[in-house]
This record gives C-alpha cells, sequence and structure tokens, in this order.
C-alpha cells in the first residue's frame, strides 16, 4: 500500500512542475517607436550657373577706385521637396584666388531656396557647394561643387536697393478722422536705372491690391477709414528686369 501512494505522488509531482506550460507575459510593447527620418536630398544648384560669369549682384560696397570693393550675390538652389520638416542648408563658398573658405546658413521648408552671401570680390574666382540637413537624422546631403567668376563692377547689373517708407512711417497712428493716407516711399538703385514701382496696398497680409507707377513716382494716395490696420510694400524694378521687395510695412486708423 505505501508503494502505491508514493508513484501517485511521485506523477503529481512530476505534472505540477512540467506539464503546465509557459505562462510567462508577452514582451511589453513600445508605445512610442522610434521615427525614422531620411537624410534629406540634395540641393540642385542654380544660380550663379556652372562655370560661367556671373554678373547680377546687389549692394556695392566702397567707392570708384577703391580696392576693396565687394558686393552680394542672391544664391539660388531648389532643395528637398519631399518632407514638411525644415531643412538646414550650409553654402560653403570658396574664393579659388587665394583658397579661403565661408560657411554661410539658411533654414528653408519649401523647395526653392535663396540665400544672400556678402564679401563677394568682382573679378574673382569661386567655387560653391551646399550641404543639407536636417532634425531626427545625422546622416546630410551635399551637392555637386560648382564654379563661377564674379563679373568686375562696370559689367554687373545690380537689382535696386529695397525702398524705404518716408510716410506713413512704420506703424504709425493716424487719427481716426483720417479718410485718405499718401504713402511714400524712397527707392535707389547702383546702376540708376529703375523703371517702375509695384505698390501693393490693403488690409490683407500680405497686400493684394497693386498699382504700378513710373520711377519718378514715388507716391500712391490711397483712402482709409477708422479703426483699420493698413499694409504695403513697394516692388522696385529696373531697366533690364531685376527687382527688389520691401518689407511690408503697417499703419493704423484709430477708432
Amino acid at each position: 500500500m505505501k508503494k502505491i501512494f508514493l508513484i501517485i505522488g511521485l506523477v503529481s509531482l512530476t505534472v505540477a512542475c512540467g506539464g503546465g506550460g509557459d505562462d510567462s507575459p508577452p514582451p511589453p510593447v513600445d508605445p512610442d517607436p522610434p521615427v525614422v527620418v531620411n537624410p534629406p536630398a540634395a540641393a540642385n544648384l542654380t544660380f550663379p550657373a556652372n562655370g560661367e560669369v556671373c554678373a547680377i549682384a546687389k549692394n556695392l560696397t566702397g567707392n570708384d577706385g577703391d580696392t576693396d570693393r565687394t558686393y552680394t550675390i542672391e544664391f539660388a538652389w531648389t532643395g528637398d521637396a519631399t518632407t514638411s520638416t525644415n531643412v538646414k542648408y550650409t553654402l560653403t563658398l570658396t574664393n579659388t584666388d587665394n583658397n579661403t573658405s565661408a560657411d554661410f546658413e539658411v533654414t528653408a521648408s519649401s523647395s526653392n531656396v535663396t540665400l544672400d552671401v556678402t564679401g563677394i570680390i568682382p573679378g574673382g574666382d569661386y567655387s560653391w557647394q551646399v550641404v543639407a540637413s536636417k532634425d531626427g537624422t545625422s546622416e546630410t546631403t551635399a551637392s555637386a561643387t560648382q564654379t563661377f567668376t564674379a563679373a568686375g563692377v562696370a559689367e554687373v547689373s545690380f537689382a535696386p536697393n529695397t525702398a524705404t517708407p518716408v510716410n506713413p512711417s512704420r506703424n504709425q497712428v493716424l487719427a481716426s478722422s483720417t479718410t485718405s493716407v499718401t504713402l511714400e516711399w524712397t527707392g535707389s538703385d547702383q546702376n540708376n536705372d529703375i523703371k517702375e514701382y509695384d505698390v501693393y496696398f490693403g488690409e490683407a497680409n500680405p497686400p493684394t491690391d497693386m498699382v504700378t507707377v513710373d520711377k519718378d513716382v514715388t507716391t500712391r494716395a490711397v483712402n482709409t477709414t477708422a479703426n483699420t490696420i493698413y499694409y504695403w510694400r513697394v516692388i522696385t524694378r529696373d531697366d533690364v528686369g531685376n527687382t527688389s521687395s520691401s518689407a511690408i510695412f503697417q499703419f493704423t486708423v484709430a477708432p
């Protein structure tokens, strides 16, 4: 009788230790899996044109006869159009005459990117490249390297300087009784070849109502009402089609 009880006890112990299956809990699931961020697409350099003389510039410094005259070139390229994430672009400009380099940065969310680069030496030879990067990835993407020659001052078509407001002054508050305002601005161009101005005005920002006036006209009369904020800006155009846009100016007619 004792032997039978002993066998039954051993069988029970074996079932308890090894016959119940794997009841361990499943591994935890990460509720926020890491987001994979792809590196940005390479920039496609569009201006200055590769291997050519760049004869469009602005903001000439110095006077005739100065040996240290410089100007500004607006570089342009098409960037990453596949992402809504801002992309940082680093433009490396190298003066190949003296082998010196400088970096310039801009952040953009659109595919058409421009960047003003100052200190361009007239007649200098340059190479340039743009490297794209963005948050979420350490990978960067470099464009091809292109070259250009900066034209001498006499050969450059300078874009007009941006117009500056005279009346009303920036953020000026006018009396509620004001029913009309004469917008007034000043314009200038290093080539002295301004052709006309496009003057935008309205309650929307940016303003959309536009009138084109001749180069000798630097005013535009507009109607106003009380308790209203108005916006205006001026685009200056020269004889060869170069343009410059002013900032958007603002004034208020009081309640």
